[in-house]
């Protein structure tokens, strides 16, 4: 059978002009680097830099009863979130697994005309628009769970699985709304230390970015072009995340670029993403996380509101809390020059304990770092294990995360 061939996001021919090298990720052609991963990844910690992260997908929830839907499919609680706000969470399957990792935001009011892109205006009603109207709500979730993430809230809502009756929520009298549209943006984050600087120069009102809180978003124009305007990201830096019109996203792209180049900002491609988020020990989906894996074990608790009432997975997962986690997610940090990768066993006393699920060049640190589950005993900060690269042991240590400072504007 022939393999289908990889998507690409409208801004690939800017990525050629740029001399992109290309990478395939999630069904997805990407950038991997323009110049170097290690220049780029230090661009962000220093500067800033610029991601085009078109590929991943976007489901609008939208009706009366969407927050509910919201609160019984996910672990986390979107009834507390205010207009405006955002969260990150997960969808559990009953037994506990993770089917996808997801940030949710609720959508904000619309305080100026011309600020709503087409995406948002095709599907909010003018009482959602309002900040008394009923809550809509943004999921953006990984771009190779797309269509399943689809698929598993559609047969929620038709044919559950089957669970612990206390798990179970019937159907909401209320109805809700479940609209793709991940055809239809482009999402651009702007990720370090000069972003809001870079930011401020396309944006209006540029005052608006001073009250935009971390995990807090709000419409407005950037470069002239109406967009969902978010302080959030991957990278630990300070920075936005900025969802427009599919046919606007060529115009974002280079006047972000115009507008940082007295700062030295870069395009970077998802080999930096990959790196800067691997000193945060920030999940990646299909690495780290995934359905044989529970939030728990990942370190994910403060994402599963346990007393929100119930919810996909609730059962599973407060036995597991009361039994504990026969695994868990650490980072480790080599004490060699070796640098690990996906897939190798981490060893200790002689005997594999683990695999690491993600690995590579920390350019930060200047040393090979990992990500891996190992049993709690080998969990605590300063553990020594070692890790197996062809035939070879080497030692790494298990750290604290983050490995680097985060610089979140809280």
């Amino acid at each position: 059978m022939a393999q289908a061939t990889p998507r690409v996001t409208p801004l690939a021919s800017y990525h050629e002009k740029l001399g992109a090298r290309w990478t395939e990720f999630g069904g997805w052609r990407m950038p991997v680097h323009y110049s170097s991963i290690i220049e780029e990844h230090r661009c962000v910690r220093e500067r800033a830099g610029l991601f085009d992260l078109s590929h991943m997908g976007e489901i609008i929830v939208a009706g009366p009863g969407g927050v509910d839907f919201l609160a019984w499919s996910t672990t986390n609680d979107p009834r507390r979130l205010g207009p405006g706000q955002a969260q990150y969470t997960c969808l559990c399957t009953p037994t506990g697994g993770i089917v996808d990792d997801v940030v949710l935001y609720r959508l904000p009011p619309v305080e100026a005309p011309g600020t709503l892109p087409q995406w948002a205006l095709a599907h909010l009603g003018a009482a959602q628009q309002q900040e008394s109207g009923p809550p809509a709500f943004l999921a953006v979730v990984n771009a190779a769970n797309h269509e399943k993430d689809l698929t598993w809230w559609r047969e929620l809502t038709i044919h559950p699985p089957a669970m612990p009756p206390e798990d179970y929520v019937e159907p909401a009298l209320k109805p809700f709304d479940l609209h793709d549209i991940g055809d239809d943006v482009v999402l651009l984050a702007l990720q370090g230390p000069a972003a809001q600087e870079v930011l401020s120069r396309v944006t209006r009102p540029a005052t608006s970015l001073d009250e935009l809180t971390y995990y807090h978003c709000r419409w407005g124009t950037v470069a002239g072009v109406p967009a969902l305007i978010a302080r959030t990201g991957y990278t630990g830096e300070d920075g936005f995340e900025l969802y427009v019109d599919r046919q606007n996203g060529g115009t974002l792209w280079e006047a972000l670029l115009a507008a940082g180049s007295s700062r030295g900002i870069l395009p970077v491609g998802l080999g930096a993403r990959d790196t800067l988020r691997m000193e945060m020990k920030y999940a990646l989906y299909g690495n780290d996380i995934d359905e044989t894996t529970t939030p728990l074990e990942a370190g994910l608790g403060w994402v599963v509101k346990f007393t929100k009432g119930p919810f996909v997975g609730r059962s599973a997962l407060v036995a597991q809390k009361v039994s504990g986690v026969e695994r868990q997610l650490v980072i480790m940090v080599m004490q060699d020059r070796a640098i690990p990768r996906h897939g190798i066993p981490i060893v200790a006393n002689g005997q594999a304990v683990g695999r690491v699920t993600s690995g590579g060049f920390s350019p930060s640190l200047g040393k090979g770092i990992a990500l891996g589950y190992v049993p709690p005993a080998w969990a605590p900060v300063g553990t020594l294990v070692d890790v197996e690269i062809r035939g070879e042991l080497h030692p790494a240590r298990v750290a604290r995360a983050p490995l680097v400072p985060a610089h979140i504007r809280r």
